[in-house]
């Protein structure tokens, strides 16, 4: 198995394309910032829920936090599964809505 890959960049100071090389290295670096981004934004939302427990939904962490709903609903499946945070069902103003809270 190759331990780097090799991307074609045209050059623009001349005809000749230039070779750029990406190693596992880069690959690593771009993986670990990846898990960084994430692990701040699972603390976020954990710092919502911990201030207002039994009364945020999921609408209320995206308004706050500012994140997407892909991210929001990412981080409350990992706490979740770290057994961190409970969802519990309600009434809403319009419908069944669920509520995350501390276990």
């Amino acid at each position: 198995m190759p331990k780097s890959i090799q991307i074609k960049r045209p050059n623009s100071n001349s005809d000749i394309s230039a070779w750029h090389v990406l190693t596992l290295d880069d690959f690593a670096r771009y993986n670990q910032s990846i898990k960084n981004a994430n692990r701040e934004s699972i603390d976020s939302v954990y710092s919502i829920i911990e201030k207002r427990s039994g009364q945020v939904t999921t609408r209320h962490i995206e308004k706050e936090v500012g994140l997407d709903i892909g991210t929001v609903r990412y981080a409350i499946k990992y706490l979740t599964k770290e057994g961190k945070i409970q969802r519990v069902k309600g009434l809403g103003t319009h419908k069944i809505e669920f509520y995350y809270k501390l276990c």
